[in-house]
């Protein structure tokens, strides 16, 4: 092969190769583009999501903290009980009767405790009250 030859079929290897380049360059600029279309959408996607997720979180708290007052004012009583007349039970929901305090500390956040009312300590303890009567109270001494 002389120098001529040489030098053509250089001429042609390197006019291939830059060919070749240049296709491939091609081929990545084109990828480039849409590798970067699809991560911008994705981006967006991406926004959009959390946008959504965001308003979806606040209208769940927002419905949770409704059922939570709604369970909250579940304890209250409202309506109408029936009573007993003589003894004042109360007949429940499973149409149970039973006594005013056991009835409310089961529907409602009260829990009792007893005492007896003057009325009541007079009814019920005539001889102590009369003695209490007869006592001088500290206040009025002088």
């Amino acid at each position: 092969m002389s120098k001529k030859e040489k030098d053509n079929k250089l001429t042609s290897d390197c006019e291939m190769l830059r060919k070749m380049v240049e296709e491939r360059s091609a081929e990545l600029t084109r990828a480039y583009r849409e590798l970067y279309q699809e991560t911008t959408r994705r981006w967006q996607l991406e926004k959009e999501i959390n946008k959504y997720r965001d308003s979806f979180n606040k209208r769940v708290k927002g419905l949770t903290d409704k059922l939570e007052n709604a369970l909250e004012d579940d304890k209250e009583l409202k309506g109408y009980l029936t009573i007993c007349s003589a003894c004042k039970k109360i007949l429940d929901e499973n149409d149970q009767w039973n006594r005013v305090e056991k009835y409310i500390e089961n529907h409602s956040e009260v829990t009792f405790t007893h005492s007896i009312c003057p009325s009541c300590y007079k009814r019920l303890y005539p001889q102590l009250h009369d003695n209490q009567e007869d006592a001088v109270s500290p206040d009025s001494q002088e």
